[in-house]
């Protein structure tokens, strides 16, 4: 499932690790790059990111969730015209665009691309604020133009990525 997965720690069935040394798969990785190789008898991709130095999880993640919205709102329009009606350009019809792309956030949320929520602390005290939010302008915003080509206002949203843990650091003590 796109996004669910990180690349880094993953085992390629069938692929021989290559015989790296340190040095050459240090070389690699700072530019960007991802080895296949044996880290202490496991087979395993190290890095998981694409050329531009974004993971791969991240980027099949947001290109998926982009290419469900797209599709979504699309199968809405369709689908609500060849039923003999339309999505109108009223600030209602804006909300039943922006419960699909809803839907679809929370698709990614399930498949632990996105965060439902986050723990923050504010005055001493820890709140707990939704990982997305959604917005779009209502329709009486729109310039005259724009409602006359049949254009909805934007509609936007931000939401925080669920990523991955590819480092741990553990410190501890120890006493007799």
């Amino acid at each position: 499932v796109p996004g669910s997965t990180t690349w880094m720690y993953s085992e390629l069935a069938g692929i021989v690790a290559d015989p790296l040394s340190v040095s050459q798969s240090q070389i690699v990785r700072a530019k960007e790059g991802n080895v296949y190789e044996n880290v202490v008898g496991v087979s395993m991709v190290r890095e998981g990111t694409m050329a531009s130095g974004e993971f791969i999880d991240v980027m099949r993640g947001s290109d998926d969730l982009h290419s469900r919205i797209q599709t979504e709102v699309f199968r809405k329009l369709v689908v609500t015209a060849n039923g003999g009606s339309k999505v109108p350009l009223t600030d209602a019809g804006v909300q039943e665009l922006v419960a699909i792309v809803e839907v679809e956030i929370r698709r990614s949320i399930a498949n632990d691309f996105i965060v439902e929520s986050i723990e923050t602390e504010n005055a001493g005290q820890t709140v707990v604020i939704p990982g997305f939010e959604i917005t779009a302008d209502l329709v009486s915003s729109l310039p005259a133009n724009q409602r006359a080509q049949r254009q909805a206002p934007d509609i936007r949203f931000q939401a925080v990525l669920a990523g991955a843990i590819h480092k741990v650091i553990i410190r501890g003590n120890l006493s007799v």
